[in-house]
């Protein structure tokens, strides 16, 4: 599987737990809706901020994200850097 189609599944899978609609998280992260719903169907390339700003709208950080549903235990959270770019 490839890098970008594993961020996509993730943030599906995550949508249906929090159960929160498209509409919803492209709000929370600054994104519009299209562009949301281009990234899920994707059509559209993920970018770094991107993946950051999905992830701070999930309210985790971006190596939760990428092994969301399987979050592994130890992670050096001091050496990843989490910010929204807007």
């Amino acid at each position: 599987m490839q890098f970008e189609e594993q961020i996509v599944q993730s943030i599906r899978k995550l949508l249906i737990d929090k159960q929160m609609k498209q509409s919803q998280l492209a709000e929370l992260s600054g994104m519009s809706e299209s562009t949301i719903s281009r990234i899920l169907n994707e059509g559209r390339c993920l970018y770094g901020n991107d993946i950051a700003n999905i992830a701070s709208a999930l309210q985790m950080n971006v190596v939760q994200l990428l092994h969301y549903p399987r979050i592994p235990l130890i992670y050096f959270e001091d050496e990843v850097t989490i910010k929204k770019i807007t």
